[in-house]
């Protein structure tokens, strides 16, 4: 998803029509994005910064983990 001011996350997941979260997908652990924040605070949604593995860790509007983590947590 992107916006006109090139603003932009991998996914963003929905239920019913209705968004539900939105993830950033990386390569390695990085830094919580400036993209995936704006669209947490604009839709008050959770989002999730995944990466192949790492750390798991608490941000304000999310979480960033490793890949397998966040699959688990699809189920």
């Amino acid at each position: 998803m992107r916006d006109q001011d090139r603003r932009e996350v991998d996914f963003l997941t929905t239920k019913d029509l209705l968004p539900q979260c939105v993830i950033e997908a990386k390569k390695s652990p990085q830094d919580w994005t400036a993209s995936l924040n704006y669209y947490c605070e604009k839709l008050k949604i959770p989002g999730f910064l995944v990466y192949p593995n790492g750390p798991t860790k608490k941000h304000w509007r999310g979480y960033s983990m490793g890949a397998a983590v966040f699959l688990k947590k699809l189920i």
